[in-house]
């Protein structure tokens, strides 16, 4: 299990990308990676999902991958967003 440093601290940045909306489904995130869901976009969901899982209590969350080459460029990505936002993570490969 990987544990968090502590929660992020805001930093006000001019380069935070912006998340388009057509990634966004009814029942989950789909995009090309490498365009629509590049390392920052992934790491900033990261971060909101691990905010909404604090404020009702969850402080450890899973994490899972498929076999897609992405797919451990965008997982590295949404552990390091789950762990700066303060959550731990468990990494399923």
């Amino acid at each position: 299990m990987l544990e968090n440093s502590g929660p992020f601290t805001e930093e006000s940045d001019l380069h935070t990308p912006l998340i388009p909306a057509t990634i966004f489904r009814a029942y989950d995130i789909r995009g090309i990676a490498g365009s629509e869901l590049t390392s920052d976009i992934v790491e900033l969901i990261a971060k909101a999902i691990a905010s909404e899982a604090l404020d009702i209590g969850i402080d450890t969350l899973l994490i899972g991958s498929d076999a897609r080459l992405s797919s451990p460029v965008l997982a590295k990505a949404l552990i390091k967003g789950v762990l700066e936002a303060g959550c731990n993570v468990i990494d399923l490969g």
